[in-house]
């Protein structure tokens, strides 16, 4: 055992969280990096036994894989002839069973947004562990803690691994793998034959307790609960106050045929962002959470199966309004009801919107939009040999950036402009149609992947400086016979009309995001799961790929998380505070350098925050990477 005080390696240690069969776990101090993290010990009895040791740092190797950001992180090992340990994220924060009880003293179930504000990211970083080949076999809420974010709670999914890794170990000891109640009929049954839908049942009987306040599978034995769970027996969740809409998605997450249930997270994904839609424009008050004061919070040791209370701890609940609820009771033949259309299905006839009173306006959750923007009711501009398609944007208010350091403040911005959007990043066929055939060149990647001269022409243009980007557009413009927007002088750019201007330009970082959203609450652009909008340095291959070759957002915007970083025409200052009209960053700090601020990433990042839709990030504007391009953005002229 150790003590408070005691070195292990570069941690020392504050203080034992707790212990189980396997070791122990203690809070820790990293001396060189100054931050807080978890050690997990092995028990010195199982130190000696090669399989023990296996099967320890097998859970430590698929978590470290887990490279998401609602799954514990694993940071490094330790393994000297007296310590074996993984060192882990420490999360500050109570278990999402202990979030049920608090609501269930309180007499508050969850609103359906504050439900899949947690949900969505636990769904999303169990597709993720799928992708890897992972399945947890062992997700129910006391192994989800929740971290207090800037806007509301935070999920964090940990023990991954920790069934699969020590199935025959444990089975051999005669423990029972997995958690009755949340166990899969056929983990039940033929444990040996479960594969990832097994992780759907349990998700489905997780979102059942955080939608009802109650256990969908109970009983007074065991043998009761697992006679309920392989026969599907349970109180329907509309009976005890669930949302049809939440009812109908839990209905089949619970089909005790595996068959017929979700068939892979990402399914799952897809339901609960409809639910997600048809919220859009719906009516209802606050949640009325407020702050929630926790008389015990919890550490999740993984694996260990323990929990550990660390005292007094407050934090904010969602912030996202309540809705009013739409009965669903017909299902559709996948039991999920079809939701109304949101507000983006149908767009307001005006060409611009007039502002809201800013006065009233309080700045909201940054995943909400205040007024839910739409597609103005204008055919898209198609495409040339020049430049993409551009979609219409009607005028609109959102939320823009958040509480960290260079993402703040949070603030609603509305744009009184409609806009046409490429919805594409430039191509390499369209900057050679514009700046000529000398300006396109064939890096290293393009060579190496051998592409097709077709796929070859449909590649972002990337290699270019903020500056190459300027010059497009305003050669763009002269070519179509619309006003240039920018002047150069010497080695400055201005924007003198500024949005009044009708060529060709870069966004705003404020447009950029504006579009990004596109009225939805995701923390990539169009969607929850990074794979499906983005290409990463995880699934990429090193190298980039032709455009729309990715999901689009909700307003038919491609490839705005990843692929390639674009610049837009902002200086990287901090936020003006406040609600904000039409915003522009262009002031530098007193003997600055200029950096110009590029959003989304690029093919080669491998960090998932660094596609969220409020990251921004900067380089000076003379400055060449293999993932830095952009798209066009044109005002569209006022209605007479």
């Amino acid at each position: 055992m150790l003590a408070p005080g005691d070195r292990v390696e570069r941690y020392q240690v504050i203080k034992l969280l707790g212990e189980g069969g396997m070791g122990q776990v203690y809070l820790v101090r990293d001396i060189i990096l100054k931050c807080d993290c978890v050690i997990k010990i092995l028990d010195p009895k199982y130190q000696a036994v090669a399989e023990a040791r296996e099967r320890f740092w097998g859970e430590g190797h698929i978590q470290a894989q887990g490279t998401h950001p609602n799954i514990i992180r694993v940071f490094s090992t330790i393994w000297n002839t007296d310590v074996t340990g993984i060192v882990m994220e420490f999360v500050d924060g109570p278990n999402l069973e202990e979030y049920v009880q608090l609501r269930h003293r309180h007499h508050q179930a969850p609103s359906v947004s504050e439900i899949l504000d947690l949900f969505v990211p636990i769904v999303s970083a169990v597709h993720h562990a799928h992708r890897q080949k992972v399945i947890h076999r062992d997700i129910k809420p006391p192994n989800i803690l929740i971290a207090e974010g800037p806007f509301g709670p935070v999920p964090k999914v940990g023990d991954f691994g920790i069934a699969k890794a020590e199935r025959d170990w444990e089975t051999r000891t005669g423990q029972t793998m997995g958690t009755h109640g949340y166990m899969s009929p056929e983990q039940i049954k033929t444990p040996d034959e479960i594969d990832h839908r097994s992780d759907i049942f349990s998700l489905g009987c997780t979102l059942y307790e955080l939608a009802t306040l109650k256990k969908a599978f109970e009983g007074p034995t065991v043998y009761d609960v697992q006679q309920a769970t392989v026969n599907g027996r349970y109180i329907p969740p509309e009976r005890r106050g669930a949302d049809p809409r939440i009812a109908a998605v839990i209905r089949r997450a619970l089909r005790v045929s595996r068959k017929e249930r979700y068939q892979s997270c990402d399914e799952l994904l897809r339901d609960l962002e409809a639910v997600r839609a048809s919220l859009v424009g719906s009516r209802g008050g606050t949640s009325g959470m407020g702050k929630v004061l926790l008389s015990a919070g919890a550490v999740l040791i993984g694996g260990f199966g323990f929990l550990v209370g660390y005292g007094v701890h407050e934090w904010s609940g969602s912030r996202v309004p309540a809705v009013a609820t739409t009965d669903f009771s017909v299902p559709r033949p996948n039991d999920l009801a079809p939701p109304p259309s949101p507000d983006l299905a149908t767009p307001r006839r005006s060409r611009h919107s007039t502002p809201p009173d800013l006065a009233a306006v309080s700045v909201p959750d940054l995943a909400t939009k205040v007024s839910p923007p739409g597609l103005l009711p204008l055919p898209p501009l198609p495409a040339t040999a020049r430049r993409p398609v551009l979609i219409a944007v009607e005028a609109g208010s959102c939320a823009m950036g958040s509480s960290a350091s260079d993402e703040s403040p949070p603030r609603t911005i509305t744009l009184t402009h409609g806009f046409y959007v490429a919805e594409t990043e430039t191509t390499r066929a369209q900057y050679r149609a514009v700046m000529g055939a000398s300006h396109v060149a064939d890096g290293p990647w393009i060579k190496k992947n051998q592409l097709s001269p077709a796929d070859k022409q449909s590649l972002p243009m990337a290699d270019l400086t903020w500056f190459d980007a300027i010059r497009y557009c305003n050669r763009l413009s002269a070519m179509e016979r619309l006003p240039p927007c920018y002047q150069f002088n010497g080695s400055s750019v201005a924007w003198p009309a500024k949005h009044a201007c009708l060529g060709y330009r870069l966004p705003t970082e404020a447009e950029w995001e504006y579009v990004a959203l596109a009225g939805n609450s995701t923390p990539y652009p169009g969607s929850a799961v990074l794979d499906d909008v983005a290409w990463t340095g995880m699934n990429s291959g090193l190298h980039p790929h032709p455009v729309k070759h990715k999901r689009p957002n909700g307003w038919g915007l491609f490839d705005l998380a990843g692929n390639i970083a674009e610049w837009v025409w902002d200086d990287y200052s901090p936020y003006q505070i406040g609600a904000l009209v039409d915003p522009i960053n262009e002031e530098r700090s007193l003997g600055s350098k200029p950096c110009r601020v590029l959003r989304g990433a690029g093919w080669d990042e491998i960090r998932p925050n660094r596609f969220r839709v409020k990251n921004r990030v900067c380089f000076a504007p003379d400055q060449v990477a293999s993932v830095h391009g952009f798209r066009v953005v044109r005002t569209i002229p006022s209605a007479p």
